[in-house]
């Protein structure tokens, strides 16, 4: 909206914390071959290399994991937000099912370095939690 010059038009901004994306929205900036695929392929790998965010790929990476780990896909309501702050990163995470009426949502923080499995551990509380029976049902409308 601030582009766009209408950030007068802006009537509330909804906290990701409160509102979670899916998981790892707008993380993807720049995608080529692989590095070395093809003509010219180090050179654009050297050159997308200076547009990566470490903390960027981490917070995507722990978030695609949680998502994997629910066994959830693109057209399962499931959000993620993650942050990285002073080594660690918390994560919050939901699944809800269609009408949003039934959810269920979980937080962690983890060291840095255990984001993956922290997601992993994540991924696990909302399933046991009922995110189970939400994937199951969801799973079953669509079936029928």
């Amino acid at each position: 909206m601030n582009r766009l010059g209408l950030a007068g038009k802006i009537s509330g901004i909804l906290p990701p914390r409160e509102f979670l994306p899916g998981p790892a929205q707008g993380a993807l900036a720049v995608q080529i071959r692989a590095p070395g695929a093809g003509p010219d392929g180090s050179e654009m790998g050297d050159l997308a290399s200076k547009l990566d965010d470490k903390e960027a790929q981490i917070t995507a990476q722990a978030e695609r994991h949680i998502l994997a780990s629910m066994h959830g896909g693109c057209s399962i309501p499931i959000g993620v937000y993650s942050e990285i702050n002073a080594g660690n990163i918390s994560m919050d995470a939901m699944i809800s099912d269609l009408e949003g009426k039934k959810y269920v949502k979980r937080s962690t923080t983890a060291p840095l370095d255990q984001a993956l499995t922290a997601g992993e551990q994540l991924a696990q509380e909302l399933l046991a939690a009922g995110g189970q029976n939400i994937l199951d049902q969801i799973r079953a409308e669509r079936c029928d």
